[in-house]
């Protein structure tokens, strides 16, 4: 984080949420996806594209691992099914369950 603060001459600032402003939009999203074919399609390639920039993201030490759970990506963006994301066996080199893995 220190290496990054230095490359960009910039100040990290923290930002609160006011808790009582917060509102769920996850039903909303959900209908639309629901109700528009395109949407979803475009739901399932922007989860697909997503986990494939986190296996290619060069700087592991800024970053370091992560674990996803990809169902709940699925569901943040309203995704009804979770998509079969070929790249999530791929990184971890064997078989195993492309809805929970480690990149």
């Amino acid at each position: 984080l220190e290496r990054l603060c230095a490359t960009t001459n910039g100040d990290i600032k923290l930002t609160s949420v006011n808790r009582n402003k917060v509102t769920s939009i996850s039903n909303k999203v959900a209908s639309i996806t629901a109700s528009d074919a395109d949407v979803k399609y475009l739901g399932q390639r922007a989860l697909s594209t997503y986990v494939r920039s986190l296996q290619l993201r060069r700087d592991t030490e800024l970053f370091g691992r992560l674990e996803i759970d990809i169902k709940k990506v699925a569901d943040s963006m309203g995704l009804p099914v979770t998509p079969a994301v070929k790249d999530a066996t791929a990184v971890l080199g064997k078989k195993k369950s492309a809805e929970h893995f480690r990149i």
